[in-house]
Order: structure tokens, then C-alpha cells, then sequence
């Protein structure tokens, strides 16, 4: 490694040196109003984040950045659909059952997430989403697992107790722990 020589300091020096000046001849007016601007961008960043504190985000990225979960109504129609087009081929069907067999139900949780105790809009969504993870985007296991769980945390970022099912939840919004509904024409998310 080669050590720096007084003179080939000089340059950053001098650099700095002309940044300093520069700034310092900003019109006091410019620094002002750039004050104010920050004030403004201040207020704004806060009001932000105090309803940021209020409503959690509810979004996630999974499997290698293939798919954004954005919209919790619109992709839990958008999977119940897939649970009712995509099918499987055999292979495929061995990467769903390996995943979701594994998994307890959300709602259900003396059920596995393959299973369930029945065909609730939660379900349908977790089924539908392994569909189209496996069928469309390619996904193995691994990932395959990552997405239901990502799925699950951005439906209900409070999480889910698992006895939904047995303490009246069927009906319920997936934020406040319910299944969703039983009927996909009445989604409750």
C-alpha cells in the first residue's frame, strides 16, 4: 500500500476548499428559503410516519423479487382464482403438499395449511397463491414456503392465533385474525 505524500493531498484540499466557498456565497435569501423547504419536507416526512404508526404496511416481495404482495383484496381474488385455473402437474403437486403439509393452518391450526378444516377464503388464497408460485413463477420449496409465509404476515401483520375457526372467525377480516369468509363472492379482508 502506498502512503500518501503531502503533495498528493493538496488537490482534495484545494477541492474542499472551493466547495466550502461556494456555499458560503449562497445568497442568504436561497439558504432561507432551503430552510423553509426543509421545515415543509420535515412536516410532510412526519405525517407520513405518524399514519405509517397507525396502518401498518402490507406489502411483501417474494421469490427472487417475481411477485409483490401490494393489494391484499385484489391478489386474494386474484389467487382464489388461481386455486380454481392453475393445475398442477404431479411433480408440482409433490412441491405444494411438501410445503403446506408442513405448515399448520392459519386458522385452523389442528389443521395443516393443505387441509385446513375447510375451504375458507384464507385457504383458498394460500392454495392459489402455491399454484401460481409453482406453476407460473417456478418456485421450489424453499421459496414456495417463504411466500405463504410472507402472504400470511401481510394479510394480517398482527399475525394469526390459530383457533380462528373454533372462536367464531370464519367470517372475520384476515387483518383482525379471521378466516375470510366461507363464500369467495364475500371476501372479508
Amino acid at each position: 500500500m502506498q502512503s500518501e505524500t503531502p503533495g498528493s493531498l493538496v488537490l482534495p484540499y484545494l477541492m474542499l476548499g472551493a466547495a466550502l466557498v461556494t456555499l458560503a456565497s449562497v445568497p442568504f435569501w436561497l439558504q432561507e428559503e432551503g430552510l423553509r423547504l426543509n421545515d415543509e419536507a420535515a412536516e410532510r416526512r412526519a405525517a407520513i410516519e405518524s399514519t405509517l404508526m397507525r396502518e401498518p404496511a402490507r406489502t411483501g416481495s417474494v421469490i427472487d423479487g417475481k411477485l409483490e404482495f401490494t393489494d391484499v383484496a385484489r391478489q386474494s381474488r386474484e389467487f382464489m382464482g388461481y386455486y380454481n385455473t392453475i393445475s398442477l402437474t404431479p411433480e408440482q403437486e409433490a412441491i405444494k403438499i411438501e410445503v403446506l403439509s408442513a405448515m399448520p393452518a392459519a386458522c385452523c391450526s389442528d389443521s395443516t395449511a393443505l387441509t385446513c378444516c375447510c375451504p375458507c377464503n384464507l385457504s383458498r388464497t394460500i392454495w392459489g397463491l402455491s399454484n401460481y408460485s409453482i406453476a407460473r413463477l417456478g418456485a421450489n420449496a424453499g421459496q414456495l414456503r417463504h411466500a405463504v409465509n410472507e402472504w400470511l404476515r401481510v394479510t394480517s401483520t398482527n399475525g394469526y392465533s390459530g383457533d380462528a375457526c373454533h372462536k367464531g372467525g370464519c367470517e372475520r377480516e384476515f387483518k383482525n385474525n379471521g378466516c375470510g369468509g366461507m363464500d369467495e363472492r364475500k371476501l372479508a379482508v
